[in-house]
């Protein structure tokens, strides 16, 4: 495998435990407002306070986008693999669900489950309409 395929690895594997791990400290803050995060700008505090359930989905569209995306080459996309994604984003947003059953002032929302799955999809569904499009321009040339 070439270095810079290793390196793209490294990098999309680091990328995933962060969003992992920002969807966990985010999840299980105790306040579900976000208004003790003050290094936030206050446009995306006043948009994630008016779309709860809407701001689950988008760090689980940026996950769905960086499973699917393979050593950062073009390779054809396993026909399995958007399966296995889905169920392991289903699972983050399960635990992050159930920790905030033990967090003061939050409570599980089946919906933010359902507003997960519907992210990582959308970022899969986008990350192959990309991938299509860069095929179909590269072949034109």
């Amino acid at each position: 495998m070439p270095l810079q395929a290793i390196k793209m690895q490294k990098l999309l594997f680091f990328l995933t435990i962060a969003l992992v791990i920002g969807i966990f400290y985010f999840s299980w803050l105790p306040d579900s407002e976000l208004s003790s995060e003050s290094y936030l700008p206050i446009w995306v505090l006043n948009w994630s306070n008016e779309y709860v359930n809407i701001r689950t989905a988008v760090p689980f569209f940026v996950l769905g986008l960086v499973l699917q995306t393979k050593s950062g080459t073009l390779k054809p996309i396993n026909k399995n693999s958007w399966i296995y994604n889905i169920l392991g984003a289903t699972a983050i947003v399960v635990i992050a669900e159930i920790g905030q059953y033990f967090t003061d002032e939050r409570h599980p929302d089946i919906l933010d489950v359902f507003f997960g799955i519907f992210g990582t999809l959308s970022g899969i569904v986008s990350y192959i309409i990309i991938i299509k499009l860069v095929k179909k321009f590269k072949n034109e040339k």
